[in-house]
């Protein structure tokens, strides 16, 4: 708002309200300001924005807030009617419509009118004498002090915001003051009857709710020292449930000391268990299905303690302040799938709330886990065959009493393949084959048969040990003559045929081949004599060997002495004078005679001079 602001409202000669636009101009206008009473004149010049001014000096400065709490007052007062907002009671959280929206008529207008200790923009009268008042809301608000007094002595007040209100727009403010202006209620007298009572209601109501919290607070409590020093015993379902879950690999999925398993009336491996093979085995298929923690909890319902099933959000609160170790079904069951998701066999997501899938470890399990049983299954198939066919061969009598299942179920999961093949064959051998009796008859009704048998097999024994000697005699014969031949071979080369058919007087004039064929003593004694003769040869071939190796290695040492002698000689006449002269430290040997060996050489170095 700018300092050349100037009114374009004023009371004309009958008392209404008059605009500059509408009135003559000048003091021909016959109009008195708003504010003070004195003549004003309309200025309607072709520059300046038309306007009234005082017509006499003055100290009188309308304001804008001044000429429009006028507009309104005369507005109002012309029409009788202005909207207020709806009526409201709010307390303890709850909201109670009194009245909608509304127009609110009257008979008459007062403008800063005091009404005891509050004075109001606007006084609003009815026929009936009922006050409302209005606020203008222009650049300042109600005070809070105003608003306090408001409130303690009951007065209802309603305030319409201008602030926003377009001063160039006349045409504008009728429509804002009656109707659509933002206007609310700074207090309300039937809203705020209506809040204490609210109030007073709420306050009968939590003093209830906190009787009946405290009986259901001393109900758990009881309920929950219960089931902590008792726990029940699983029933023959839950039994299934553990056994299954062991079985598909879940050992170390359950069993886990969540926060609140008391809450379950069966140790925490059953109620696990059951959650388990429900949602991390059942669901764990081609397409997983998502479920959330109540559906787990829906599964175990059954299983916790009776009255904990359902407790207030209050006395849960107040359990876990009070027993640490406490925790509501809910999320008894939720800190179990989180544990299991951070264990990787589970993940959750967000579809309308959380929810919880089987994680692919839970899904490679699964397959896993099938296609063990299915090998599992197709043993038993081939154990079924298996025993099948050794019974058959055993009287009805003897196998009435035996429990084929259940010993195939035994068999299977007492005996891997490897070890099943050795015991298979073992039997089959004796039953079928006859050959030799079992060592282990597994359990299986064939006690009768092993004892026939045993008697056939005696028989068998006398006769296959006999067979048995001949063979063994036959198979030491050739082995003998080929041992012979063999180590003459390796010896005489092709002089071994001719030494082996030879009579030997060495050998009492027998050959070698036939002494050897007649026993293990005559093999001895023609191989020692061969071996004599080989002695012999190699004896002979050493002593050559070995003198030709120490000429080569005295060569040797000939030529590196000497060309170490050559090399610390002036002249090569010295240094073989030195090489072929005795030295007494060589025991009067030459050097060149003494370097049989690298030991003599390295002597021969060491004695030799540093210069000859």
């Amino acid at each position: 708002m700018t300092n050349d602001w100037h009114p374009t409202q004023a009371i004309d000669a009958e008392g209404r309200r008059a605009d500059v636009k509408d009135v003559a101009n000048g003091l021909q206008c016959r109009c008195v300001c708003f504010e003070c009473g004195q003549l004003v004149l309309a200025k309607q010049g072709p520059k300046l924005r038309w306007h009234f001014a005082h017509h006499a000096p003055t100290n009188c400065r309308p304001t804008p807030e001044s000429e429009l709490h006028f507009f309104a007052k005369t507005l109002l007062a012309d029409r009788l009617w202005l909207w207020i907002p709806e009526v409201r009671a709010q307390a303890a959280g709850r909201t109670e419509p009194i009245s909608d929206r509304r127009t609110y008529e009257f008979s008459e207008v007062l403008v800063e009118k005091a009404d005891g200790n509050v004075r109001p923009d606007l006084l609003l009268v009815t026929a009936s004498g009922k006050i409302l008042h209005v606020e203008i809301y222009v650049r300042h608000r109600v005070d809070p002090i105003k608003l306090e007094k408001l409130k303690s002595r009951g007065i209802s007040s309603v305030e319409i915001d201008l602030s926003k209100l377009d001063w160039d727009n006349r045409d504008a403010w009728e429509l804002a003051i009656l109707e659509t202006a933002p206007r609310e209620w700074l207090h309300n007298a039937r809203a705020a009857k209506a809040q204490q009572n609210m109030e007073a209601q709420a306050a009968t109501e939590a003093r209830a709710k906190q009787q009946i919290l405290d009986a259901e607070y001393s109900r758990i409590v009881g309920i929950w020292n219960d089931a902590l020093s008792s726990c029940g015993d699983p029933d023959e379902h839950l039994i299934t449930q553990h056994r299954l879950a062991m079985k598909r690999g879940f050992s170390q999925k359950i069993g886990y000391a969540t926060k609140g398993t008391a809450c379950f009336r069966v140790p925490s491996a059953y109620w696990q268990a059951k959650v388990i093979n429900r949602f991390l085995w059942d669901s764990a298929n081609e397409t997983p299905i998502a479920f959330e923690t109540k559906d787990a909890l829906g599964c175990v319902q059954d299983l916790i303690w009776p009255g904990l099933n359902r407790i207030s959000k209050e006395t849960t609160d107040r359990m876990r302040r009070d027993f640490p170790t406490f925790e509501d079904p809910w999320h008894t069951v939720h800190g179990y799938l989180k544990w299991l998701k951070d264990k990787h066999w589970m993940f959750d997501k967000r579809v309308l709330g959380k929810q919880w899938l089987p994680s692919t470890s839970a899904l490679y399990l699964r397959k896993e886990q099938e296609a063990a049983w299915q090998q599992e299954r197709e043993r038993k198939e081939a154990v079924t065959d298996w025993v099948d066919m050794i019974l058959s061969s055993v009287p009805a009598n003897e196998t009435s009493d035996f429990d084929r299942t259940a010993w195939i179920d035994w068999f299977v999961t007492s005996y891997d393949e490897d070890e099943a093949r050795a015991l298979h064959e073992a039997i089959y051998d004796m039953v079928v084959g006859g050959r030799r009796l079992a060592d282990d008859l597994l359990g299986l009704p064939l006690l009768a048969e092993y004892e026939r048998q045993a008697i056939s097999q005696d028989e068998r024994r006398v006769q296959n040990e006999t067979e048995r000697v001949a063979r063994l005699a036959e198979v030491e014969r050739n082995r003998r003559i080929s041992t012979m031949q063999d180590k003459a071979s390796s010896v005489l080369g092709q002089l071994a045929q001719h030494w082996l058919t030879t009579a030997n007087a060495q050998l009492d004039g027998k050959t070698p081949l036939d002494l050897a064929i007649d026993s293990d003593e005559g093999l001895a004694r023609a191989t020692s004599e061969l071996a004599r003769m080989h002695s012999e040869r190699i004896e002979a071939e050493t002593l050559a060997a070995d003198k030709a190796r120490q000429q080569a290695a005295l060569e040797k040492n000939r030529l590196e002495l000497t060309a170490l002698a050559d090399k610390r000689a002036r002249d090569p006449v010295r240094a073989h004078l030195w090489c072929k002269s005795p030295n007494p430290k060589l025991g009067g040997q030459r050097p060149i005679d003494y370097c049989v060996d690298d030991r003599a050489l390295r002597i021969c170095k060491e004695v030799m001079p540093a210069s000859l």
